[in-house]
Parts: structure tokens; C-alpha cells; sequence
């Protein structure tokens, strides 16, 4: 949980809010101190320069040019593969992470990017490419209704993919989770070759993880969102949809440095 909330912390606003609050406490300190009034006091100094950095800051990452070159940089190692180049494998892994799913007074999930994951599997299993499809994903029961994957093979089955061709994975909440519950039940029904289907941020962390629960995978990205640069005056201006891409950027980078430093995310 603590890794949660540094992570929010860390992103661009969480870090935004985190400045303007030392600047506040810095300025609160600075206006009690003895003779300000005819010496600038170098708390109040400091307190400007952190309001400064902070507006700066926020700025940088919420243009849609910063968001684009941050997102780029997470995304390129692994384009959008054709179905027809991807090999043959036991089964095909689907991720959750961004999907909510049923609540009270709200009867049906909303699936936000997450959609596009279970079009691919459902395209890469109407294809032959594997025949089985283990959906991977917790949630937290007393907010929520069911787990992601249930949530998730409600949408996969009205795709045309058979229910008896799924597998549901229910218990995890974080990528490493993800990993190791879903290697459990593969290796229960002797799979060990896998498609893995995640956004395409995400994938090359999550590669790592099932590949260190000894699967062979092939990762299989989705859900590019730098497809192309933004141009004119507006790529530079404040945007709350870049704003969120680059929050999501920050997350993804927080968890690789989680994981270079064996914690688990």
C-alpha cells in the first residue's frame, strides 16, 4: 500500500501539490522569523523559487509534446505486432489494470483501454493462435461487485470466445501478482508458452515478471497511445488528457524502478 501512494506522490501532480505545499510551510516559517520586513528572509526566497518550479513543472507534463516523448520512449521497444507474425502458444494472458468493474447502481463494467486488450485476444484466438485464454486480474470486493476477470469475460465471451476456453485468475492486485498467480494456474494444466497481451507501456515489465516465473512468453502489445506527434502551438499548452498520459507514464517508470529494486509492484 505504502508503494501506492508514493507512486501517486511521484506522478506529475502528486509532486505538483507535494512543492506548492513546502513552498506554503516554508512561506508560514519564513513570515514568523524576526526583522523580514527590512531583510528578505531566504525561506520566503525559497518559497517563491518552489512555487516557480512547480508551475514549471507542472507545465512540462501536462503538454501533449512532453506526454508524447514520455509515452514514445515507454512504447517503442514494442510496436504492434500483425497477427499473422505472432507465433503459435498453449495460451493467451490477458491483463486487467484498467477496467472497472460492476458496482452498485452501475450493473455493467466500464472498460476504459482495457477494451483493446481483450479485442486483440479475442483476435489472436479466432485466429488459432492459442486455445485457451486465462484472464488475469483482483479487485477490491467491497467497493466492487466481482473481480476484473470476471468483469473481463463477461466483454471477451459477447466477442465470440467460448466460455469453456476461458481461465480466470481472481486474487491479484498488482502486476507481480499478475506473474505469479497466473503461473500457478498455467502450470496446473501444463502450459508453459504463452501470449501475453498488455498495453504496450506495460508490457516490458510484465514480460520480465512472467518470464521470471519460468514461462516462455511472447508479449504482445496493445493500447499504443503515441502514434503520432502533436504539432502547432497546442502541443505545448496545457492539456488534461497529456496531463493523465504522463501520469500513467510515471507510474509505469515508478514500478520498473520498484522492480530494479526487488519490490514488488
Amino acid at each position: 500500500m505504502l508503494i501506492k501512494y508514493a507512486i501517486a506522490l511521484n506522478s506529475p501532480l502528486g509532486m505538483t501539490l507535494c512543492l506548492l505545499l513546502v513552498a506554503i510551510c516554508l512561506s508560514t516559517f519564513g513570515h514568523s522569523q524576526i526583522n523580514q520586513s527590512t531583510h528578505p528572509n531566504k525561506y520566503s526566497q525559497w518559497s517563491k523559487s518552489l512555487v516557480l518550479l512547480a508551475f514549471v513543472w507542472l507545465w512540462i507534463w501536462s503538454m501533449p509534446m512532453s506526454a508524447y516523448y514520455l509515452v514514445s520512449y515507454l512504447e517503442s521497444a514494442y510496436p504492434p505486432p500483425a497477427i499473422s507474425a505472432v507465433p503459435h502458444a498453449q495460451a493467451i494472458v490477458v491483463l486487467g489494470g484498467n477496467l472497472s468493474p460492476a458496482q452498485a447502481g452501475f450493473p455493467y463494467e466500464n472498460l476504459y483501454s482495457s477494451a483493446d486488450r481483450m479485442w486483440h485476444a479475442a483476435r489472436l484466438y479466432k485466429a488459432g493462435k492459442a486455445p485457451i485464454i486465462l484472464l488475469s486480474g483482483g479487485a477490491d470486493l467491497t467497493v466492487v461487485n466481482e473481480s476484473e476477470a470476471k468483469a473481463m469475460a463477461r466483454f471477451i465471451t459477447d466477442l465470440g470466445v467460448t466460455e469453456s476456453a476461458l481461465l480466470l485468475e481472481e486474487r491479484s492486485r498488482t502486476t507481480s501478482e499478475n506473474a505469479a498467480f497466473s503461473a500457478a494456474i498455467l502450470k496446473t494444466h501444463q502450459i508453459d508458452h504463452i501470449l501475453l497481451v498488455t498495453s504496450a507501456t506495460h508490457v516490458l515489465r510484465a514480460t520480465r515478471l512472467f518470464r521470471a516465473q519460468g514461462l516462455e512468453v511472447e508479449p504482445i502489445a496493445i493500447d499504443h497511445e503515441a502514434t503520432s506527434p502533436p504539432h502547432g502551438a497546442l502541443a505545448y499548452l496545457p492539456d488534461a488528457g497529456a496531463l493523465a498520459s504522463s501520469a500513467s507514464a510515471f507510474k509505469e517508470l515508478a514500478g520498473r524502478f520498484a522492480g530494479v529494486l526487488g519490490i514488488n509492484r
